[in-house]
């Protein structure tokens, strides 16, 4: 799906930009920005794509104590591998080659007039989550 020259190449531009982890939660909810809007881009509706996230956090809830969730490396690497190989299982059955769409969105990313923000997250100057 994204070649390690392309992974490469995304992460010098993020570093270039300023952006760093400084809590990985931050970077994964910009992740599921992007995941909401693939849904949208699929012919999800807001609907469907509003209690897949309400789901996801009732059988979060249901299984821990209430409050913030610790970060922990080995189920945020589970994690990220769920999320892979879900994108792997759309890209492969819809036969798509998106390698040229990465190396566009790469470009684009450089261009953009960003910042990051206090999470090291990188996003467009004047765009902050609320």
């Amino acid at each position: 799906m994204i070649s390690r020259d392309q992974q490469l190449s995304a992460l010098a531009i993020h570093m270039r930009k300023g952006g760093f982890v400084g809590r990985p939660g931050a970077h994964a909810c910009k992740v599921l920005g992007e995941m909401v809007e693939l849904c949208l881009a699929a012919g999800a509706s807001p609907h469907e794509v509003a209690a897949t996230v309400q789901a996801e956090i009732s059988k979060h809830n249901s299984t821990r104590d209430s409050g913030p969730t610790p970060f922990n490396l080995e189920e945020t690497k589970d994690e990220i591998a769920d999320v892979l190989i879900c994108l792997a299982f759309l890209v492969g059955h819809m036969r798509l080659d998106v390698g040229p769409n990465i190396d566009k969105k790469i470009a684009l990313f450089e261009g953009r007039d960003t910042e990051p923000d206090s999470d090291g997250v990188v996003r467009r100057k004047g765009r902050t989550l609320t």
